[in-house]
This record gives structure tokens, C-alpha cells and sequence, in this order.
């Protein structure tokens, strides 16, 4: 909605006006009765330029009233849009983190904001010189504006008179957004750091949704070990490493698993079982922790226990929240790449040891006539 923009422009240059004028007017009232001379109720020009003021006066406070109104619709539908501008800024400040993964990832904001702009509009076409093109390049001011007045109208009303319209419009932009700027950051990273980016976005979007506990995601990404754990007992040792023992202490300190290495003291051939398994995140945790966990929480104990099963079976979470796209990658395609980009964005190619674009350069260089 960049008519919403322009007229909270407009409006916010109208009420500064308004302020202007009415101090111009005080001020101009004063210096007149300052510099009256004589009776000021026979002063026929002063009471004229007073009645002026207060004419003045009283069509700037109505303007005023109008402005007011008109800015409390203006920000309730901005209201209506700021999930979506949510969504735009968590992602932006996702690929700003991206640089700690790796020195070689950076984003600029330009670039970050025209792969929105296609998310919100869809991809534009390569410019094409005929008749037609050029006759709408120039078409004149007052008809591109009439355009987009006409736009706005058709979204006032589908706003007004068809709000599950307009929510199944905010939902498709914030998942479009999402996915296609996790898309086309994706395509620039080293393939063991894409399932990075998307347990990121995850952690992030179930944050932001409430559905996260910090300590629960610290353990995620952390998989940290207790330094000083308690002895093992014998039974213990039978089915665990040292190293799983120290990782399950650890995590007793989230609120959920406080009890969780008393359990494998107690439940030893239950949990004994569950970890011979050779795909345990397929199976039921022993005793009562199926139904006490989440699917997220079933995690932490996979990071504790099997870590070898963590890729895996996030992986396969990332695919039931956010899903398969989000894991899955299309195979790189020149030419789709090549529609994403323009003058003012070109593509870069960083050169790997038995990795040469070259040929399909060629290849879509000789399609486009070049």
C-alpha cells in the first residue's frame, strides 16, 4: 500500500502547515494590538485583519480535525499490515547474523529489499522495446496516478467488505516473504550451511509466535556438557558414554528435563532399548516423557543422547513446521537466476576448485542472443 505511505506524507506536511500558520497568526495578532494606536474598538483596520485571523483560525482548526480523523484510519490500515513488516524485519536481521556463520555472508539492505519487493509483487519481466512498452513508459503523470488511485480504491474495499480476503492476502505475504528471501539467501551459501539458515528461521519464527523457550533453544544450538557430573552408576554405564551421561546432566538445568537423570538411573533397560534403536526419533522416549515432551523437546534429548540422529530428525522437523521447500532445494538453475537479477544487481560467481559456471553462461547468453 504505497498510496498509505504518500498520504501519511501528505498529512504530516499539512498538520507541520497548520502549526506554521497558527503561530503566524498569534504572532501577528500580538504585534498588531502592540502597535495600535488610539481606541483599538475604532481601529476599523485592525478588527478587519482580527476577524481575518480568526476566519483563518477557525479553517485551519476544522482542516485540523479532518487531518486527525484521517490520520487514525491511515494508521489503523498500517496496523493491519505490521505482521507482515514483522516477518520483513526478522528476516532481514536473520541475514545479518548470517556473517557469523561465516565471514564471506553479507547482505545489503538494497539488495534485501528488492527480493521483498518481488516477494510482494511478483517477479518482473526483462524490459521489452516495443510499441506497447514504450507507450506506457510514456504515459503521462496524471494517468499513472489515476492507476494507482484506482488500486488503492479496490484495496479499501476488499479491506472493508472482504476481510478473509485480506487476511488470506496478509498470510500469503508473510509466508511468500519468508520463503523467497530464505530462497534466494540459500542459493549463495555453502550447502553444509543451508540447514543452518533454516534452523535459524525456525527458532526465530517460533520465538517471535511464543512457542519457544530460550533455555530450550540454547540447549538446541549449544548441545553444551556438564563439566563436573555426578558418578554413573554401574547399570548406567552399561548403555551410556561418559560423554551422553555429561550432555543429559546438562540438560536437567532446562525446566522440562529435571528429572530426566534420575529416569535413566531408574528406567535403564527402557532407555537402554530406545537408544539401540537405529532411527529412535521414529520411535516413543520410555515411560511417561512421550507425553510429557514436544516434538521440539524430543530434540533436546536426541541432542543429548544420539546426537548422531539430530540432522536427521530436525531436518524432518523443519519440514513438519515450515515445510519440505524449506529443506529440499530445487537444482541451481541459470536462468531462473539470471531473471532474479538486473543492472543494478548482477550475479556474482565465486570460483571452487571443479565448480565452472562458464559453460552455462554460455549456454543462456547464446538463448538470449547474446
Amino acid at each position: 500500500r504505497p498510496d498509505l505511505e504518500e498520504q501519511k506524507a501528505v498529512l504530516i506536511s499539512q498538520m507541520n502547515g497548520f502549526k506554521i500558520k497558527t503561530k503566524e497568526l498569534e504572532d501577528g495578532i500580538l504585534e498588531q494590538l502592540a502597535n495600535a494606536e488610539g481606541d483599538i474598538l475604532e481601529n476599523i483596520a485592525l478588527i478587519e485583519n482580527l476577524e481575518d485571523s480568526k476566519r483563518v483560525a477557525l479553517e485551519i482548526g476544522e482542516k485540523a480535525k479532518i487531518a486527525a480523523v484521517t490520520e487514525i484510519e491511515i494508521n489503523a490500515a498500517r496496523e493491519m499490515y505490521r505482521r507482515v513488516a514483522a516477518r520483513g524485519s526478522l528476516m532481514f536481521f536473520l541475514l545479518a547474523t548470517l556473517n557469523k556463520v561465516h565471514t564471506f555472508y553479507h547482505f545489503s539492505l538494497a539488495s534485501f529489499n528488492a527480493i521483498v519487493e518481488r516477494a510482494i509483487t511478483g517477479r518482473r519481466g526483462k524490459l521489452v522495446w516495443n510499441e506497447e512498452a514504450v507507450m506506457s513508459a510514456m504515459a503521462p503523470a496524471k494517468l499513472k496516478r489515476a492507476l494507482l488511485d484506482e488500486a488503492a480504491e479496490r484495496k479499501k474495499v476488499v479491506l472493508a467488505d472482504e476481510p478473509e480476503v485480506f487476511e488470506a492476502r496478509m498470510n500469503f505475504l508473510v509466508d511468500n516473504i519468508t520463503f523467497k528471501v530464505f530462497d534466494a539467501t540459500r542459493r549463495g551459501l555453502l550447502e553444509r550451511h543451508k540447514l543452518i539458515l533454516a534452523t535459524q528461521l525456525l527458532l526465530k519464527v517460533m520465538a517471535k509466535a511464543g512457542e519457544l523457550d530460550s533455555a530450550e533453544s540454547e540447549y538446541l544450538t549449544s548441545g553444551r556438557s556438564s563439566m563436573s557430573p555426578p558418578q554413573m552408576t554401574a547399570k548406567v554405564q552399561e548403555f551410556l558414554t561418559a560423554k551422553q551421561w555429561a550432555n543429559a546432566c546438562a540438560l536437567k538445568e532446562v525446566d522440562a528435563f529435571k528429572n530426566l537423570c534420575e529416569d535413566l538411573e531408574l528406567g535403564t533397560d527402557a532407555w537402554s532399548e530406545w537408544l539401540e534403536f537405529e532411527r529412535p526419533e521414529t520411535e516413543n522416549l520410555p515411560g511417561e516423557w512421550e507425553k510429557r515432551c514436544t516434538p521440539f523437546q524430543k530434540l533436546l534429548v536426541l541432542r543429548a543422547l544420539r546426537t548422531d540422529r539430530v540432522t536427521t530428525s530436525l531436518t524432518k522437523f523443519i519440514e513438519n513446521r515450515l515445510g519440505a521447500r524449506y529443506t529440499q532445494q530445487e537444482p541451481f538453475d541459470m536462468e531462473d537466476t539470471f531473471n532474479d537479477s538486473s543492472y543494478k544487481q548482477p550475479l556474482f560467481f565465486v570460483l571452487f576448485p571443479g565448480v565452472d559456471p562458464g559453460v552455462a553462461i554460455e549456454r543462456l547468453g547464446r538463448q538470449l542472443g547474446f
